[in-house]
């Protein structure tokens, strides 16, 4: 282990971090700051030598913050529940080094880690607390990282670990649906109030989560909002974002994927910027939103002083992503056979390579913590939330961080957190509970499933590609089926994240790629200046041999 000096605390003031003093310290934040200041005052106001106390301060904190400051030889460091805004720390020659810019922390002896190269081809982000350097980590959500005596080791322990801190109640369906229709209230008034009749702005999908944060929005008679979509023309969720909007009188827009324009982003110096501001070191940036973004700002659509508030991650929360196991409790090889074939391996070929034996390691390393023996459908709640949804969903929010706007999370609001987590698992699988408070809302009928239908195609192609899949289905074409139907990607619901890359690329490499991100990462760490390092590794080399992709 390590000691911690106050000259070691290299912090610096973006867009996203600053600092006040309190009490004669320096205090290093992110969030918003009349927040951050009532959660430093409780710590300060109760015996910070009391960690009980400290630990449950921390968990009733339930907005976004970060935080970092000395008080005399007392030192505290640490993320919210969701690792909103990421904090780097590396160890060196016996003293810990903290900031809240990875870049910060490398120097000339810091040495790029192939394993963890192999998990971003594979994943898209790197394992557990590493990133690409294999002397800078990343602290996880929840976790704190103390000292009550600067001359001693540093202490690293955690607030809130997901499905472990909170324990589960053994209630009725309808009091879960009061309690949960009571906090999205609550959060939404929070919203409101935060917003203080500024803009809000609804990336809107075809999904039920942002719809219903819009319609809470309106049903509270919130007049400043702006609705988007965006994509290739005619796909599913802009028409249904486009019906939803009409219906409750919000002014929408639809960003048509231009390719020449777009490409032309992906290929400038704000990708660039953005991939450094966003990529903590450890994950591809998440480019979901980021230039379109860009484009609403170029188009004066939106204030400068917008919050943006988005639904994710509605569907994991809730209880959407937990796999279903023929009504039979989940056994540790189905538990990694579906981890697997959600996460891993969007280049195809890491599989037959060495990939496989990493990859199985790190689960075996995994299971060895679970001290209290959680089901694996826990486990596999738990691996989600730590791995996928922090390092590149909720990394998702740098898009706006990166233009300076704020964002807001309802579905990642500390109080719904910790209410998912007390929630039985029969009420949360397949969304059984979150569905049956939908159905009994129904805000002006727009959450009647049978209304809206989500579809990779629309139109003519939505015809013609269901026809031919029935066709398939037929004879030895059966086992080709996915083989024919992969090529349509490139005009599909989400095709728009494929045409950042010319067709003939698409066609080329689609059959070893499980979806676009594979060639987003290729390029990410290729831009980043990787492409010696990717070829000295004998299994990443074989994906990289092609002039093409390097060249990506």
């Amino acid at each position: 282990m390590g000691k911690i000096k106050r000259q070691s605390v290299l912090f610096v003031r973006n867009n996203v971090w600053d600092s006040f003093e309190y009490k004669n310290q320096k205090i290093w934040f992110a969030g918003r700051i009349n927040y951050v200041k009532k959660i430093v005052k409780k710590i300060f106001s109760n015996k910070i030598s009391n960690f009980n106390n400290l630990k449950n301060i921390l968990l009733q904190a339930n907005e976004p913050f970060a935080l970092a400051f000395f008080y005399n030889d007392f030192f505290l460091c640490c993320t919210d529940l969701i690792r909103s805004f990421p904090i780097f720390f590396s160890l060196k020659d016996d003293t810990y080094y903290f900031s809240n810019v990875g870049e910060k922390l490398i120097n000339p002896e810091s040495e790029i880690d192939s394993s963890s190269l192999l998990e971003c081809l594979s994943t898209g982000y790197c394992l557990g607390q590493k990133t690409i350097y294999k002397n800078i980590n990343c602290m996880k959500p929840g976790q704190l990282i103390y000292n009550y005596n600067l001359q001693k080791d540093l202490k690293f322990d955690f607030f809130f670990k997901f499905n472990q801190t909170i324990k589960k109640e053994n209630f009725h369906k309808d009091f879960f649906e009061e309690k949960f229709s009571k906090l999205f209230d609550g959060i939404i008034d929070n919203l409101i109030k935060i917003s203080n009749d500024n803009q809000i702005v609804i990336p809107l999908s075809g999904g039920l989560d942002s719809r219903l944060i819009l319609c809470k929005l309106v049903e509270k008679k919130y007049d400043n909002i702006f609705a988007f979509s965006y994509g290739l023309k005619k796909n599913s969720d802009a028409i249904i974002a486009q019906k939803v909007s009409n219906s409750l009188n919000v002014k929408w827009h639809f960003i048509d994927f231009n390719k020449s324009k777009f490409r032309e982003y992906y290929n400038s110096n704000l990708k660039k910027n953005y991939d450094r501001f966003a990529d903590n070191l450890s994950a591809v940036p998440n480019y979901q939103d980021v230039f379109f973004v860009y484009e609403l700002k170029r188009l004066n659509l939106i204030s400068d002083k917008s919050t943006f508030v988005n639904g994710q991650t509605g569907d994991f929360i809730t209880g959407a992503q937990i796999p279903y196991t023929f009504g039979q409790k989940m056994v540790q090889n189905f538990f990694f056979e579906k981890i697997k074939t959600k996460n891993f391996y969007l280049w195809k070929e890491l599989e037959s390579l060495n990939a496989e034996v990493h990859i199985n390691d790190h689960f075996k390393n995994f299971l060895k913590f679970n001290e209290k023996k959680l089901s694996f459908e826990d486990l596999f709640e738990i691996w989600n939330f730590e791995e996928r949804q922090v390092k590149y969903i909720i990394n998702g929010q740098r898009a706006y961080e990166f233009f300076d706007f704020r964002w807001f999370l309802p579905f990642w609001d500390g109080e719904l957190i910790k209410f998912w987590n007390s929630v039985p698992f029969e009420l949360k699988y397949n969304q059984n509970l979150y569905k049956y408070f939908l159905k009994n809302w129904n805000y002006q009928n727009l959450f009647n499933s049978d209304r809206f239908e989500v579809t990779a195609f629309t139109g003519n192609l939505n015809y013609f590609v269901k026809s031919l899949s029935f066709l398939l289905n037929f004879g030895n074409l059966f086992y080709k089926k996915e083989d024919f139907l992969m090529y349509f990607d490139y005009f599909s619901r989400y095709g728009y994240s494929y045409n950042f890359f010319n067709l003939k690329l698409f066609i080329k490499y689609r059959k070893k790629i499980k979806n676009a991100y594979a060639l987003h990462i290729m390029k990410w760490l290729l831009d980043k200046g990787l492409k010696n390092k990717l070829f000295s590794d004998d299994s990443i080399r074989k994906l990289v041999k092609d002039e093409d992709i390097i060249h990506l």
